[in-house]
């Protein structure tokens, strides 16, 4: 856990958002987040802690504003 919020401070918030106090995202590749998945470009799908929902949807929905 201390190496991730280490990694977490080297990181550019805008473009990197935690999903699970074990897992960061590069919102690059987040295609759209529905209830508790973060669905991604690729196809697959993450499931995202509730302590977390809130903040990532924002993060991303700031993401789209911020590059598109």
């Amino acid at each position: 856990m201390y190496i991730l919020t280490s990694i977490l401070t080297h990181v550019d918030p805008n473009l990197f958002g935690k999903i699970r106090s074990s897992c960061i995202v590069n919102l690059e590749y987040v295609q759209e987040v529905v209830r508790d998945e973060l669905l991604l470009k690729n196809g697959e799908s993450l499931f995202v802690s509730r302590n977390y929902r809130h903040t990532i949807k924002s993060q991303h929905l700031n993401f789209i504003r911020n590059h598109f």
